[in-house]
């Protein structure tokens, strides 16, 4: 597993099968609180109820919360932990980071798990593909099987 911190890393080290790379110093920080409080706006082709606190958006669906948009097609979101997940394509993106993947859960903190993802840091020009990648609601991936 690699820990990486786009938005506050002096510097990101990686050790990939024996194969250490270096990267740029990022400068970029951001605030999770103050982001976390923004509203979300939620936009979908069509959506779904259900009496079990679960409902899904179908379709084009897109999130976004202040500087991050969050694309995918299908997004169920419990209304009752505020938990969601998303199936098939899925795309982060923020001012620091993208990300992409298949299938995602989110939680309203601010933290998400995809799984067979690829990532670029923006700022460093730190880029490459893992099993699963964590992103913490402070901006921290964790990497794994890069």
């Amino acid at each position: 597993m690699t820990l990486l911190h786009p938005a506050q890393a002096q510097s990101l080290t990686c050790d990939i099968s024996g194969v250490t790379s270096h990267s740029t110093p990022v400068t970029q920080t951001r605030s999770t609180a103050l982001i976390t409080e923004l509203p979300i706006e939620l936009k979908a082709a069509g959506a779904e109820t259900s009496n079990d606190g679960w409902h899904s958006l179908i379709g084009n669906v897109e999130i976004i919360q202040g500087d991050r948009t969050i694309r995918t097609d299908t997004l169920r979101v419990n209304s009752l932990t505020k938990e969601m997940t998303a199936s098939g394509l899925f795309r982060f993106e923020d001012s620091t980071l993208f990300l992409t993947g298949n299938d995602a859960s989110l939680q309203r903190t601010g933290s998400a798990e995809i799984d067979q993802a690829g990532f670029l840091l923006k700022s460093n020009a730190g880029r490459g593909t893992a099993d699963t990648i964590r992103l913490s609601a402070n901006g921290d991936l964790s990497l794994d099987r890069v």
